[in-house]
């Protein structure tokens, strides 16, 4: 990646997080990292492309994240989940849930883009962790492994459209969290839900 372009997009991503995404113009981009516009302009060629390389780039990270979840070779696919569940929510409290919100309301096509690129990526990997599960005697096996993964796609797509008001009153951890274990529970056995219960409480989950 050419340097100039990751110094602007990590200027721009920084000042978004900071000051809101429609807060900022590409004036206030060129001003706080000094270089001009027309150095901005040879690598974006307005905000909403901006916006979408950003959002190419926290989906691009997220999954480097979870391709190296340095998980030991005995796991199981409740730890698996759980791992990915402790990454998310550590992500989550270093994100701005109101940038996301922002996203919606103002740039509604750009957060469309962003979801695609993660529909995809998160409907491929649930689905392969219900898979094991269910080799590992874990997770029930009268599911329908494509049905439910669309069904958590769904839920969690739902979750980001949730009105803002509620995470004023619980916390999206918490919200997540309590979504997650749902998800959890749904789709696992006896053998499941004891290791499960059992993990949480060594993991203080």
């Amino acid at each position: 990646m050419d340097s100039k372009y990751q110094e602007i997009l990590s200027g721009a991503i920084q000042m978004f997080k900071q000051i809101g995404i429609r807060s900022v113009s590409m004036d206030d981009i060129a001003q706080e990292l000094h270089v001009s516009k027309k150095t901005i302009y040879q690598y974006f060629k307005n905000k909403e492309e901006l916006i979408v390389a950003m959002l190419k780039y926290r989906h691009d990270n997220d999954m480097i994240t979870f391709e190296d979840l340095d998980l030991p070779n005995d796991c199981n696919a409740i730890d698996v989940l759980l791992k990915v569940s402790f990454t998310v929510c550590k992500n989550i409290n270093e994100t701005s849930h109101s940038q996301m919100f922002e996203l919606q309301k103002y740039y509604p096509k750009q957060f469309k883009q962003f979801w695609a690129m993660k529909r995809d990526t998160i409907f491929r990997q649930i689905k392969e962790n219900i898979e094991q599960g269910k080799k590992q005697d874990l997770y029930r096996n009268d599911l329908d492994s494509e049905l439910m993964s669309i069904l958590y796609v769904r839920r969690l797509e739902d979750l980001s459209h949730i009105n803002e008001e509620l995470f004023i009153k619980y916390p999206f951890e918490l919200v997540f969290k309590t979504m997650f274990e749902s998800h959890i529970r749904g789709i696992s056995n006896a053998n499941g839900i004891a290791y499960f219960e059992k993990k949480k409480k060594e993991l203080n989950y």
